[in-house]
């Protein structure tokens, strides 16, 4: 009977280590949980922002964005929790979500920048410096 025992819980354990195998294989890659991640929060926040704009009915941000990477919210809500289990490997994860989140930040208020640059050159075009035509005209006005 101590055979038995040991040889049903010898099977129990190489069934469970194969699970955990299995599981391992439909969890997102780091890499690409870190692009999710970051698509996410972005999406989130982009709604959060123009929330009056947005029929809360018709949009699904999140949904969207889980497509695009072909996965669904049941293998991310998986990958969530595998991670979760995993500190160090999370906050790697999300170390290199919020890098992504500020570099878009930096390149959005650079864009920024340059269009309200353009704008004010339009509005307020400078006026002609140059030394020699504007100096000749007054010239030959005075002359007159």
């Amino acid at each position: 009977m101590n055979k038995i025992a040991q040889l049903s819980f010898g099977l129990l354990l190489f069934l469970l280590a194969c699970q955990h195998n299995d599981k391992k294989k439909n969890i997102i890659p780091p890499e690409k949980m870190t692009r999710i991640l970051t698509d996410v929060l972005l999406a989130k926040e982009m709604y959060i922002q123009k929330k009056p704009e947005f029929d809360k009915d018709s949009i699904q941000p999140v949904e969207s964005i889980l497509k695009s990477y072909g996965t669904d919210s049941l293998q991310f809500q998986q990958a969530l929790t595998y991670y979760a289990n995993r500190p160090e490997t999370f906050k790697k994860i999300y170390d290199q979500v919020i890098q992504n989140l500020e570099r878009k930040l930096d390149s959005i208020d650079a864009t920024t920048k340059n269009k309200k640059t353009n704008k004010n050159k339009k509005n307020n075009p400078k006026k002609n410096t140059s030394t020699g035509i504007p100096k000749l005209n007054n010239i030959f006005n005075q002359k007159k």
